[in-house]
């Protein structure tokens, strides 16, 4: 396994990386042990370093001369658009006006009488 996924997982669960790696916990021993502390503040600490927005290394996407060295490709979830579409059009029903509180479920159509 990749160790980022692996901290990732235990991050989001709570559990220890050594937990996650099969350490089976005895009666009386520490849940999380020294390596499973330092593990869990280096992958905040990784994190941290991230841009927030493209996830990309802080040191590297605000670094003053990667500014015109990145390309970018437009990409589109007909999934989210249909959702926004429909939240677009029930705002300009209710004379332009947001919808505050709608939640839109977004299931597929069926093809041939079945739904993927």
């Amino acid at each position: 396994m990749e160790e980022e996924a692996i901290l990732e997982f235990c991050s989001t669960a709570g559990i220890p990386r050594s937990v996650f790696l099969g350490r089976v916990v005895g009666v009386g021993e520490p849940l999380w042990l020294p390596e499973d502390r330092q593990a869990a503040l280096e992958w905040q600490a990784y994190q941290k370093s991230l841009c927030p927005g493209c996830k990309r290394p802080r040191v590297e996407c605000f670094d003053i001369t990667m500014d015109d060295r990145y390309d970018v490709t437009a990409l589109q979830c007909h999934a989210c658009a249909a959702r926004d579409r429909r939240a677009w059009n029930r705002s300009r029903e209710n004379n332009g006006r947001p919808m505050f509180g709608q939640y839109y479920a977004v299931t597929p159509e069926p093809v041939n009488g079945h739904a993927d």
